[in-house]
């Protein structure tokens, strides 16, 4: 059903007013631009003023009321709401309760995978009586009961697009897969736009079910590979929802890639690598949400380890040249050097006559 541009000018409730003995369902049933004029009555959308309220499957958005409940109200002893994957939010309310209010102490509502804010800041939920909710996001309720009710973040994807009306959920939503299907009547199998209510492996939040395709991240693309002596530091581009990043390599040749957990880093260094190898590496970006991938394997990069810097001992103090002695004189490794070789000179020995500097070492 839709309820839509209902105005009550004196009295409250703008569309539905609940004033029974028993229990009643509302399902599937959409509200919006609703409203009460009367500045001494309530509920812009639904007042509850006796007897327990099932409301199921449904969405209120964009009611108003002159006093108090822009989306819901309840008052007198006894009312209850059973709200169950229903998503109430951006109602308006001139004293209090923009989207749901509790007005006595001795009414009760229960939030099932529900979704109950203002993405726009304001007050959501005035809560005057008991207030229990289960796995419900919302932005400022204060619960008397309840357990993982995760609270609403402006910076995070929930809707998508509020600002037009359209509160399906976003494909990397936060009410993706948040619920609890424990929580849902046993024959409420499809959500408001007649969906299955349950998609990707656990029930969303709110009145409809992300039932869009999963999508894969885009693989992250190396930006420095920086070889040391046996090692290799390699860095990467972030990719937008990933929660980290995993490097795999390998020597040129082997089959099996040795794969590294970086965490959110886009930064790591592989060491103890052997020394004056080719690799191949490649980065694959990990989801952070239920409905999005894996990405696939970048492009394997090649990077070679540097070589050690080859090094020359001067072994005698002796000025001889003879390519058979199994000693190396400084003439020696003057004259055989090349370029990025190293000579090393070891136990400073002074001659006669202060005469030029030889140098010792002793092979073990």
């Amino acid at each position: 059903c839709v309820f839509t541009n209902n105005v009550s000018t004196n009295g409250s409730s703008g569309a539905i007013d609940v004033y029974c003995s028993g229990s009643s369902t509302v399902r599937n049933s959409l509200f919006t631009n609703n409203g009460v004029l009367s500045s001494s009555q309530d509920g812009g959308a639904i007042g509850i003023f006796a007897g327990t309220l099932n409301l199921e499957n449904s969405l209120i958005y964009g009611n108003s009321s002159a006093r108090y409940g822009g989306g819901v109200v309840l008052h007198w002893e006894g009312t209850t709401l059973n709200a169950i994957n229903s998503t109430i939010v951006n109602n308006s309310a001139a004293t209090g309760g923009n989207d749901l209010c509790l007005g006595d102490s001795v009414v009760t509502a229960n939030l099932y995978n529900s979704i109950v804010l203002q993405t726009n800041g304001g007050e959501s939920v005035l809560n005057g009586g008991v207030l229990s909710g289960y796995n419900t996001l919302t932005s400022d309720a204060t619960w008397n009961a309840g357990s993982d009710n995760p609270q609403y973040n402006p910076g995070l994807s929930l809707f998508a697009d509020a600002a037009n009306g359209d509160y399906t959920l976003a494909y990397d939503s936060v009410a993706i897969n948040a619920g609890n299907a424990a929580y849902l009547p046993t024959d409420l199998t499809t959500d408001l736009a007649g969906a299955a209510r349950v998609a990707l492996g656990e029930v969303d939040l709110g009145a409809y079910e992300y039932n869009g395709e999963t999508w894969k991240l885009a693989p992250p693309l190396f930006t420095t590979l920086a070889p040391g002596v046996d090692s290799i530091t390699a860095s990467w581009t972030p990719v937008v929802d990933a929660s980290g990043y995993r490097l795999a390599y390998a020597q040129v040749g082997e089959e099996t890639f040795t794969t590294v957990d970086a965490g959110a880093e886009t930064t790591l260094t592989l060491s103890g690598l052997v020394v004056d190898a080719v690799y191949q590496l490649k980065v694959s970006a990990i989801s952070g949400n239920e409905s999005a991938e894996d990405s696939e394997w970048s492009e394997i990069a090649l990077v070679r380890t540097n070589p050690e810097t080859p090094s020359l001992v001067v072994t005698t103090e002796l000025d001889v040249v003879d390519a058979y002695d199994g000693l190396i004189s400084l003439r020696e490794a003057l004259d055989y050097a090349s370029s990025g070789d190293t000579i090393t000179f070891e136990n400073l020995l002074q001659g006669k006559n202060d005469r030029a500097r030889a140098w010792r070492t002793y092979d073990e």
